[in-house]
């Protein structure tokens, strides 16, 4: 794809690690300035540093994307870095609470699904907030939201984070109709099993849990496609790229699934 973004600003929720990390890099190769923000300090320093290291600018920025004010000054602060705000990726996203991942909703503390909202659902609503004025402004913009295969699967346990997976979709519907007329798309993508240090720990305690190896565990996630394998994190920043170029001016409002055609479960 012959795109190049020189001159915008993109920028990041949870760009520390997997896809947001990714993501960051890619869109980076291709002439943007990223500004990325997590909860981890360390890792999204490493992330800024490697993109300055391959000759891009970057910006990290260590907050709570549940958090209001620090939304904001996130969003200030970029704009005063790099003089706008062109594209947002919302892919920041936790599946529960540490040690708690798989809990029925009759017996989950209720924090759990406060913490979860806030980061799934919350966070990207923020996002949208305070960076929608800066796209008006210039009359043109792309926000990419990212949801989750969970919204069409059996997922027993995980109540919070289905929830929030769909919600980001009835967002993503929403927030297109309201930045049309600004030249403002918005669009979600999809993903299925992705090949992160997420989905590793997550099918680790899913493999303890059960009591199986962990090899024959991701092996039965892969079988779920067709392909038998996972998607790998340039997929889905190929298709970030795509909706947030011109190449997608007429997709607006959409929500992509990007699972190498793999059944519900």
């Amino acid at each position: 794809m012959d795109t190049r973004f020189d001159g915008k600003t993109v920028v990041v929720t949870g760009g520390g690690k997997g896809i947001g990390k990714r993501a960051a890099l890619r869109f980076a190769e291709l002439g943007a300035s990223i500004a990325i923000c997590s909860r981890t300090r360390s890792e999204i320093d490493t992330a800024a540093q490697e993109i300055e290291d391959a000759g891009g600018r970057a910006m990290a920025f260590a907050m709570d994307v549940a958090e209001q004010e620090q939304v904001r000054e996130f969003v200030d602060r970029t704009v005063d870095t790099f003089g706008s705000v062109d594209i947002l990726v919302n892919n920041a996203a936790v599946v529960g609470a540490p040690g708690r991942y798989n809990v029925d909703l009759v017996d989950m503390p209720f924090e759990d699904w406060d913490l979860v909202y806030g980061i799934n659902l919350r966070g990207p609503a923020l996002m949208a907030k305070y960076a929608m004025p800066h796209m008006i402004r210039k009359g043109k913009g792309a926000i990419i939201n990212l949801s989750s295969e969970v919204i069409r699967r059996e997922m027993r346990g995980r109540a919070h984070y289905t929830a929030t997976k769909m919600g980001v979709i009835g967002l993503t519907y929403s927030l297109a109709w309201e930045g049309a007329e600004h030249g403002i798309r918005t669009n979600c993508i999809i993903p299925g099993s992705v090949a992160t240090e997420l989905l590793d720990g997550f099918h680790q305690r899913l493999a303890e849990e059960e009591g199986i190896p962990f090899d024959e565990l991701r092996a039965r996630f892969a079988a779920a496609s067709p392909e038998k394998r996972v998607i790998s994190t340039d997929e889905v920043a190929d298709l970030m790229i795509y909706l947030a170029s011109d190449a997608a001016s007429g997709v607006n409002g959409q929500s992509l699934f990007i699972n190498a055609a793999s059944a519900m479960q």
